[in-house]
């Protein structure tokens, strides 16, 4: 079994200079906190499809009233008992 530092050069294995890059090393890019945030969001499946279902109810919320054949104005908001003259009172 041959020994792995035999194999590697030793340039390798000495320390950089100030200022010198390994040419190697793979840097990460530099995210913004928004950035990082989308980029694990997009990751999450269950927090996309939340978010998409929270999109949908809050366009809905603002534009359905537009095409909605009743408006604010045409509710009956008296309570009228069909059923006759029974009421709804406390036991005490």
């Amino acid at each position: 079994m041959t020994n792995n530092a035999e194999q590697i050069p030793a340039s390798l294995w000495e320390p950089l200079e100030s200022g010198e890059k390994h040419s190697d090393k793979i840097e990460k890019p530099s995210l913004t906190f928004l950035q990082d945030g989308w980029r694990r969001l997009k990751q999450n499946k269950t927090a996309m499809l939340s978010m998409i279902v929270i999109v949908i109810l809050v366009l809905g919320a603002i534009f359905i009233p537009f095409f909605w054949k009743y408006s604010y104005q045409e509710q009956n908001l008296t309570l009228s008992n069909s059923a006759g003259s029974q009421s709804i009172s406390a036991v005490g």
